[in-house]
């Protein structure tokens, strides 16, 4: 809207509509130039109503006279937009009239107010945050001020980047659709970074199975949201997460085997996406699956956060025992053979070796 460097023009101004007794075909507000004839609305009688509350000059009926009662003026008597509520209220000067005089004593009003201050002079529409550039943090700036309730910009014009006397996501697209015309926007998408379950590992479950999923994501602008996608299928929605710390979610899963992967959305709508990990979920091994089993090697799991995998766990298999049958058939058949026939026949030549002994004993008497 306005700065120092323009009181004499709207003093000028002021002095010339006064002296002719007319309206002005434009005026120019600093980064505006509006070159149209506004309307000049005369007051009726039955428009005037006395409400105590409200200052002359606070058109839009708030209890302060602010920016957005400039804005509101300049669109109904330039653009012919809404007319304020007490439309009296738009007669700053009280001279029954609602015109461009009206419009340069809010002007003066907000001067007084300090709401235009000398050094504002040096910023450019877009700088919202008045560091001197028109950047992405400007864009994160009037993102906070419209939707989060932050902080309210040095001085509404700047924040007016599409010039239609507005503050809405309309000039935060014209802000982004300029930065990025000029370059001067990050293109990439975030970069996303798969912690847990890791890729081709799996875990036993005798049922379903909760999966910790974690996952970390940068970029040079905040992240709007991010999805947990399993199988083609969104499980989570993260919205607005943290950059470079760990994103943890916890998910109840069937035995199966699954892909999943991330995907995430900075505010500037730049899109990312992170490799595809494949993990599985297989039945525990028991003593009493023999037929219901799949055939192959299982292996037990002994953690509740982390995934194992024949590279890095205990890889002794459970021996199905097929081998230890074959031979305990062996070694008992080789006992029975001994049992049969060895024990009589160590039986008769003891008995036969007692005898003789016997016999060699009776004969010496």
């Amino acid at each position: 809207m306005v700065n120092a460097k323009f009181k004499s023009v709207f003093a000028i101004l002021a002095a010339i509509l006064l002296l002719a007794n007319t309206v002005s075909a434009g005026f120019s507000i600093d980064h505006y130039n509006i070159e149209k004839t506004p309307a000049n609305i005369v007051i009726q009688e039955q428009d005037i109503l006395i409400i105590s509350i409200y200052d002359r000059g606070d058109v839009d009926a708030d209890g302060n006279i602010t920016e957005y009662d400039l804005f509101y003026l300049i669109r109904y008597l330039y653009f012919d937009d809404k007319a304020p509520k007490y439309l009296y209220l738009g007669d700053y000067n009280e001279d029954g009239s609602v015109n461009i005089l009206d419009i340069v004593g809010i002007i003066n009003n907000l001067r007084d107010q300090g709401i235009f201050p000398d050094d504002l002079a040096n910023y450019k529409k877009g700088d919202v945050n008045t560091d001197g550039k028109i950047n992405v943090d400007d864009v994160y700036f009037l993102i906070d001020y419209i939707y989060k309730d932050g902080e309210k910009p040095a001085a509404l014009y700047l924040a007016d980047f599409n010039s239609d006397f507005k503050i809405n996501l309309l000039d935060i697209t014209a802000i982004i659709t300029y930065l990025k015309e000029n370059n001067l926007l990050d293109s990439e998408g975030p970069v996303i970074d798969l912690v847990s379950p890791d890729d081709d590992t799996f875990r036993t479950s005798e049922s379903k199975k909760d999966i910790r999923f974690k996952f970390v994501v940068a970029d040079e602008n905040e992240i709007d949201y991010c999805e947990l996608i399993i199988d083609d299928y969104t499980h989570k929605v993260f919205d607005n997460p943290n950059k470079g710390v760990e994103i943890k979610v916890t998910i109840e899963l069937d035995r199966d085997d699954y892909k999943w992967k991330v995907m995430c959305v900075d505010v500037l709508g730049n899109i990312g996406y992170s490799d595809v990990w494949d993990f599985d979920i297989k039945k525990k091994k028991t003593t009493s699956d023999d037929e219901d089993e799949d055939e192959g090697v299982y292996y037990y799991d002994n953690s509740d956060d982390d995934f194992y995998s024949e590279s890095y766990q205990d890889t002794n298999p459970i021996d199905l025992g097929s081998d230890d049958t074959e031979v305990d058939t062996n070694r008992k058949s080789q006992i029975n053979f001994f049992v049969e026939y060895l024990v009589p026949i160590f039986l008769a030549l003891f008995i036969i070796l007692i005898l003789i002994m016997l016999g060699i004993v009776l004969s010496r008497r």
